[in-house]
């Protein structure tokens, strides 16, 4: 082992002490049994033993994508054990090699999903102790990823490469060696055996390309060509970090001018958007759907996206689809879709006097007269934003759910008269998205309530008031993922 171990952890320390309410964080490493994982143990170790740690292990995952991968995770093992450091193995099945998609990234994704899902689990146990996940990246892995994302197309967001802290799944990622060359992180373990992977020098993957072919040539004709690449990576997380706040200072701007918006917190588009460039636009976009952690889409079809929202004509809704995403725009507000469920359920009808059903992740329970109240305001038109609905309601005999159809009709509040339902959620700003997916509750051929993913409306003819607390039931939305139909559907 060397003897120049740095004493104190990086600035980057700092940052991430302020994601763990300024408590020592405790460090599970990313382990493959290599040279750089192999310094990081060494250097985290020292740290751990200095006080800058609140505890340390290692973990080490083996893709069986080589006939000797078994070996490097012993190899990982025993570089554990040497620091008295408790490591965990995990052996992936095999079959990842016939994936569709590219191996590299393949076992990038598998890996990151062990990692985070043991860091999870080592969080889920933690008393008072934040688990963060440290992998060994460093300078020369920044100058590359630099390289990979100008090769790609990247502005500042993919040209800052790795960030020091960052946050993924849930969990916080923390890489302190970026400003440590890889030659010097290896040193840090000599003495210790070692994996030498052979992939890492083939130069079928880009990266490796870009190590075994283009850096050397760069340090030859610029000598400090990583640490110029690196340089350029800080920058551009400086001046990424300057369009992240313009980006919440434009949409918060819009926002209050728009108002408050019941529906899923969308991005407001008011007329003040077109006196804005468009790559103020853009970067507004970039930043709305990144914060929802979605990637981002082709640079060119969100470019399209935005000049068709200023051009669109009221009737006409602007739809950008990609990769299990898409933006909507509807309203003056636009939507950010990862997932939508499926069609409302089968229709359901109740002839039966029982106290209690579950119908999907409904669940609907008799209560007494004067034993339930509603929260909040007893608006008969009020969202319901606990998912739970009171009916005055004295039997179950003709009860019916159902998805809407064209001819349902809403009571209006406070006076006679009915309006199209579809037409009292469009008031509501309900997306036609979600308007399509409307589960109705009837009760003796009248609108009673309905539902619209997490949001409820009951009609004044069957709500409870505060004052009045009648015999009726609570309708409940259940958070479970059983979605199991105790009765008879139709």
């Amino acid at each position: 082992m060397s003897a120049s171990l740095p004493d104190l952890p990086p600035d980057s320390y700092q940052q991430l002490l302020k994601h763990t309410a300024g408590s020592k964080p405790a460090v599970l490493l990313a382990a493959s049994g290599g040279g750089d994982s192999a310094g990081a143990a060494q250097a985290l170790a020292h740290w751990r033993d200095l006080g800058w740690l609140a505890d340390l292990r290692m973990y080490c995952l083996d893709h069986q994508l080589h006939p000797k991968s078994a070996h490097w995770c012993e190899l990982a093992c025993r570089q554990a054990n040497d620091l008295s450091i408790a490591c965990q193995t995990e052996q992936l099945p095999a079959g990842l090699q016939a994936q569709s998609g590219s191996l590299e990234e393949n076992a990038r994704n598998a890996r990151y999903k062990h990692l985070f899902a043991a860091l999870k689990a080592l969080n889920a146990t933690a008393d008072g102790i934040c688990w963060v996940l440290v992998t060994a990246h460093h300078r020369d892995d920044q100058a590359e990823t630099v390289l990979l994302n100008l090769l790609r197309g990247s502005g500042t967001r993919g040209l800052r490469a790795m960030l020091p802290v960052s946050q993924r799944a849930g969990a916080l990622h923390w890489r302190p060696f970026l400003n440590v060359r890889g030659a010097e992180l290896k040193s840090w373990a000599q003495g210790c055996a070692v994996a030498d992977d052979p992939s890492n020098r083939d130069i079928q993957y880009r990266r490796n390309w870009i190590r075994q072919r283009i850096l050397p040539a760069l340090t030859q004709e610029v000598g400090c060509a990583v640490e110029m690449l690196a340089l350029t990576a800080q920058r551009a997380a400086d001046e990424q970090a300057l369009l992240v706040e313009l980006a919440a200072l434009d949409a918060t701007d819009l926002n209050e001018q728009a108002g408050a918006d019941c529906w899923q917190n969308p991005l407001c588009w008011s007329a003040r958007m077109a006196g804005l460039s468009q790559a103020r636009r853009l970067n507004l976009l970039r930043a709305f759907i990144s914060a929802h952690g979605v990637p981002l889409p082709p640079s060119t079809k969100l470019a399209d996206f935005c000049q068709q929202m200023a051009t669109a004509a009221t009737d006409r809704l602007p739809r950008l689809v990609w990769n299990g995403a898409e933006l909507r725009f509807y309203n003056q507000r636009v939507y950010l879709i990862t997932s939508l469920p499926d069609t409302p359920m089968p229709n359901l009808v109740w002839p039966q006097q029982d106290d209690s059903l579950l119908y999907g992740p409904w669940l609907f329970q008799r209560q007494p007269g004067g034993s339930v109240s509603p929260r909040g305001k007893p608006s008969a038109e009020c969202a319901s934003d606990e998912l739970r609905v009171l009916i005055r309601a004295q039997r179950t005999s003709g009860w019916q759910m159902r998805g809407l159809s064209s001819y349902d009709r809403w009571p209006l509040l406070n006076r006679d008269g009915h309006k199209p339902l579809r037409k009292f959620l469009a008031e509501q700003k309900v997306p036609p998205w979600w308007r399509d997916r409307a589960q109705l509750l009837i009760i003796d051929d009248q609108p009673a309530a309905v539902w619209v993913e997490h949001h409820a409306w009951v009609s004044p003819a069957f709500a409870i008031r505060s004052e009045n607390q009648q015999a009726g039931w609570v309708i409940s939305r259940q958070t479970s993922s059983d979605d199991a139909i105790s009765k008879t559907l139709v």
